[in-house]
Parts: structure tokens; C-alpha cells; sequence
């Protein structure tokens, strides 16, 4: 940070520097209990019966599991590495901070027992390790560029090969089975990684005799030492002695070549070995020489291959095109590997299900819209609105005929004698031929939330009263009181309205008399004053 003040840049230099130095500090308390820990854990081992048996079982290296390392492990770790040894492991692998390679190695990998316990821990990574005291911790300095030329190592490469940066072991492995605790690693890494051609292991200058003795000695033999070329040029790498020796262990020292070919009847002995002990296939259910007829049956149809390693069999392959297709599709999903047929004739047949699948939507569309548009019809069908809308046509229709109707009532003598009976009666004859919609069975397979959608209670000659209330017939009309019933009482409200109106104007104009003759009163008597002052 940089101020124009230059207290200002000094404070905030002071606070930053406080900051790292209180992280440094904090980390290191960190690591220290983690020692602390391994170190009583360490004063704490009493070998027991016990673990005399678990070292017993330790010794058997198929029952090792191995996974990723976590945070959980660093402590049980530290405890393999002996106090008086701390030195040792810091001189060969230039750092014993077993949680920094947990958190930045490329591979912390952990070998646990069968109960779980962790017996044995290797870091793997892409480079070296730094200088001790570096920020990094870590050799990012092209390691590929000066390995070539200071070793005979042509083809390493980041991408191909790996770097054991660190190893130790339980006390309960013994020291020879440390070379296979780390193949099975080495084993694994491969497994997972089919690009990684090797491991690369530094061993520093720093390392006296017995370091080398004690660390790199019970796992050498897989490894082998690449010779120098130019060894000098180790003089100007950082982190690297000019001591340092290279040895690297390439994939056939621990996953040997492997060699496929058509099976032979001379294979026979060895494959019946690898089936009697790995698979439920025993010769004695399926007789003695059930393989060898195997591999004698062998046509244009059945084939037998044999994976083998040096001059010995070890792997079986029986493959077959008669297959019962129909069977398989009915036992698993295998449409993802082309049903087992053809990929361009299953090309073809995706190709037309897509057709289908859209003509489907197309029609699934169009019935959808189809049933909306028949919702709607139904749902507009008993619509008030829609009904009067119908009255109206209806009566349209009929308009001589009603026209006609109603003369022939108001021509006779008698219309002067109408009843509300007669009335109805003669709407009830004008409304025959008209019905009133209500909700069609259709809604009881297709339920519908549509406030438009409602069933009238009403009769067609209400339907029709109603809907003349709304074009302006007096809501009473049927009742007798004609289209002028309040005639006679609006007029006298009106008379009231008027007679209250004229008597307001007549108090106004009298108390505007008085206010006029009250300022002419002022106004004299004010001239008056005037006058008299004068004289």
C-alpha cells in the first residue's frame, strides 16, 4: 500500500506486517501441538498382545485399504516419526510437516489397517520441495528444464511422471515389507492416473549415510538411479544440492508389461489356479478341464484370450457372438450402448422415435387446444351476459310477433284492467322457444375454475324482468308503480327546495340592506366631522 501520506503508508505497513507475523505465529503454535501430541502418543506406545497380533495381521498386504488423507490423520502420523529421527526425515525430505503435505500435496495418499487405524503415509506431487524457510514450500522452478540436462532423463514430464516427496511407515510394518507397502501405493496412483508413465525420487545431498540407510534404503528396490549428465548445473537450482542423487521407478517395476493373446490349451494349469482361488467358477462344479474345453471350442463365433505376464497366465477372457439379444434387453438398460446393435441402424431408429415423440406433441398439442377451446364454449354458453345476449336475438326475432302481442292486449277494452297474472302470462307465451343455459355434463369430466362459469336459478320471464331492470324498468314495475311512481313526491320536495331557496335570497338582501345603511351612516358622520374641524 501506498499513500501520498507517507505516516499513513507506514501504518498500514506496520498493520499488515502485525497481520502475517500473528498468522506465522499461529500456524507455527499449530504445528508445535500437533508434534507435541505424536510425541506423547509416541511415550505412550506399550506394545501389547494385542498389537503384536495387529502387526501379524499387518504383514498380510492384501488387507490394506488405501484413500486420500484428511486433517483427522496428521497427528497419528507424526507419531511414526521418531523424536530422535525428526532430523533424519528433515534432511532427506527437506520438510516433516505432515498437515502442509496433507493440504497441498497432489496426492496425500493413507494406508490404513484392516480396523481402520492408518499404518503408513506417502505424499505425492508434482514437484520438489523448497527450501526450508521458503514462502512456497515448493520447487515451481521448471523442474523438466534442468533435470534433462543434469540427469540422463529425457522423457520425464510433469504431466507423465510424479515425485514421492515423502514416506514413512508404522513400527508395526516390518522394514522389509516397507518396499511393498509402497508398491501397493505406486499401484494405485497408476491405477487411478493411466497417464502416469513413473515416480521420481530426489534424494538430497543433505542426507548423511545413515539417513539414507534408515528412509531410502527398505524402498529402494523399486527404484533405480538415473545417471548424471551435467551435474554442476545443481549448483545454481534452488532448493537442490549438488549432492542429490535421482532415482526413478517406472510403471513395469510395479504393474508389469502385460501381454494378450488367443488362449492355448497349455495355459490350463495356470488359468485353473487363478479361478480355483478368484472366482465362485470352481472346477469341481464345472469339471476338471471345463477350461480347456473352453479353449479347445474355440470357432469363427467363440474366442478365449489370455492376458500374460513374463511366461505365465494369469487373466482369461471368454467372448462370444451368440448372445441372446432379447434376453438382455429384457435384463438391463442398453440404450446407452446402442442396444447392442449397429450404431448408425440405431441412429435410424432414434432418429424416427424423435419423429414420433414430436408428432405425439403435435397431436397432444392440438388436442389440448381443442378441449380449451370446447371449455370455453361451454363455460361462454352459461355466461349471464352471453344469455342475454341470446334473449335479445331471441326477441329480435320475434319482434312482430311480440309487437303484435302487445297491441292486441292494449287495443281491447280490457287493458285498462290488467292484472300482474295476466302480464306474466302473456311474457311467459312472447318467451316460449327460449331456455335458459345451465352447466352441461360435459364439466363433470372436466372440472373447471372459471368465474365466468355459473348456473342460473332464475326463470326465462325473471331472466328476461331482469334484464329490462337493467335497460331502465323501474326495479317495482311489476308491482304496480309504473315507469313515474315518485312523480308526485318529487314535486312536492321540489316546492320544498324552492321555498327554502326564496327565503335564503330574502335574508341575504335584508342583511345586505343593513351593512349598506350601516357604511352610509359612516360615511356621514365622518363628513360631518370633517366640517366642523374646518370651521
Amino acid at each position: 500500500f501506498f499513500f501520498n501520506d507517507p505516516a499513513t503508508t507506514e501504518i498500514y505497513t506496520r498493520s499488515i506486517v502485525g497481520s502475517v507475523r500473528c498468522v506465522q505465529e499461529t500456524v507455527q503454535e499449530y504445528y508445535q501441538s500437533i508434534v507435541a501430541k505424536s510425541i506423547q502418543m509416541q511415550e505412550k506406545v506399550d506394545i501389547t498382545e494385542e498389537d503384536k497380533h495387529e502387526g501379524e495381521n499387518l504383514q498380510n498386504l492384501e488387507l490394506l485399504q488405501l484413500r486420500r488423507s484428511d486433517h483427522e490423520d496428521a497427528a497419528q502420523i507424526e507419531s511414526y516419526i521418531e523424536v530422535n529421527k525428526r532430523g533424519t526425515y528433515q534432511r532427506v525430505y527437506s520438510s516433516v510437516e505432515i498437515m502442509h503435505f496433507i493440504e497441498t500435496a497432489f496426492l496425500p495418499i493413507s494406508v490404513l489397517s484392516p480396523d481402520g487405524k492408518v499404518v503408513a503415509f506417502a505424499a505425492v506431487d508434482h514437484s520438489l520441495i523448497g527450501l526450508k524457510g521458503q514462502p512456497d514450500k515448493k520447487h515451481f522452478n521448471k523442474w523438466e528444464d534442468w533435470l534433462s540436462t543434469a540427469f540422463d532423463a529425457s522423457d520425464f514430464q510433469p504431466f507423465n511422471t510424479l515425485w514421492v516427496t515423502f514416506f514413512v511407515c508404522s513400527e508395526l510394518i516390518e522394514v522389509e515389507k516397507h518396499k511393498e507397502v509402497l508398491k501397493r501405493i505406486m499401484q494405485s496412483v497408476y491405477t487411478s492416473l493411466p497417464e502416469i508413465n513413473g515416480f521420481l525420487y530426489m534424494l538430497r545431498g543433505e542426507a548423511t549415510p545413515e539417513d539414507e540407510e534408515y528412509c531410502f534404503q527398505p524402498i529402494s528396490d523399486n527404484f533405480k538411479e538415473v545417471s548424471p549428465r551435467k551435474k554442476e548445473i545443481l549448483s545454481g537450482i534452488r532448493g537442490v544440492n549438488l549432492d542429490s542423487r535421482l532415482f526413478y521407478s517406472p510403471r513395469t517395476k510395479v504393474l508389469p508389461y502385460v501381454e494378450i493373446r488367443i488362449a492355448k490349451q497349455e495355459d490350463h494349469d495356470d488359468l485353473a489356479k487363478v479361478f480355483n482361488s478368484q472366482s465362485e467358477m470352481q472346477t469341481e462344479t464345472n469339471g476338471e478341464y471345463f477350461i480347456a474345453e473352453m479353449i479347445a471350442g474355440q470357432n469363427d463365433n467363440n474366442k478365449a484370450l489370455v492376458a500374460q505376464v513374463k511366461d505365465k497366465a494369469v487373466g482369461l477372457m471368454a467372448i462370444t457372438k451368440e448372445a441372446d439379444i432379447h434376453m438382455l434387453h429384457q435384463c438391463f438398460k442398453l440404450d446407452a450402448y446402442d442396444n447392442l446393435l449397429k450404431p448408425d441402424f440405431m441412429d435410424a431408429v432414434r432418429k424416427r422415435r424423435e419423429v414420433i415423440r414430436l408428432e405425439k406433441l403435435k397431436i397432444e398439442e392440438e388436442n389440448r387446444k381443442e378441449e380449451l377451446k370446447r371449455l370455453k364454449e361451454e363455460t361462454i354458453k352459461c355466461n349471464i351476459i352471453s344469455q342475454r345476449v341470446e334473449l335479445q336475438e331471441f326477441c329480435r326475432t320475434k319482434e312482430e310477433e311480440i309487437l303484435k302481442r302487445i297491441e292486441e292486449v292494449m287495443g281491447t277494452a280490457e287493458a285498462n284492467k290488467l292484472t300482474r297474472e295476466g302480464v306474466e302470462q302473456m311474457l311467459d307465451e312472447i318467451l316460449v322457444g327460449f331456455q335458459l343455459r345451465q352447466p352441461s355434463d360435459y364439466f363433470k369430466d372436466h372440472p373447471t375454475d372459471d368465474v365466468e362459469l355459473v348456473t342460473n336459478v332464475q326463470t326465462e320471464r325473471e331472466f328476461l324482468i331482469s334484464t329490462l331492470n337493467l335497460l331502465g324498468l323501474p326495479e317495482k314495475y311489476m308491482e304496480g308503480e309504473g315507469h313515474f311512481a315518485d312523480l308526485g313526491k318529487k314535486s312536492e320536495e321540489e316546492k320544498a327546495k324552492l321555498k327554502k331557496r326564496s327565503i335564503a335570497r330574502k335574508i341575504k338582501e335584508k342583511k345586505d340592506s343593513l351593512k349598506k345603511k350601516k357604511r352610509q351612516d359612516k360615511r356621514s358622520k365622518s363628513r360631518w366631522r370633517r366640517q366642523t374641524n374646518i370651521f
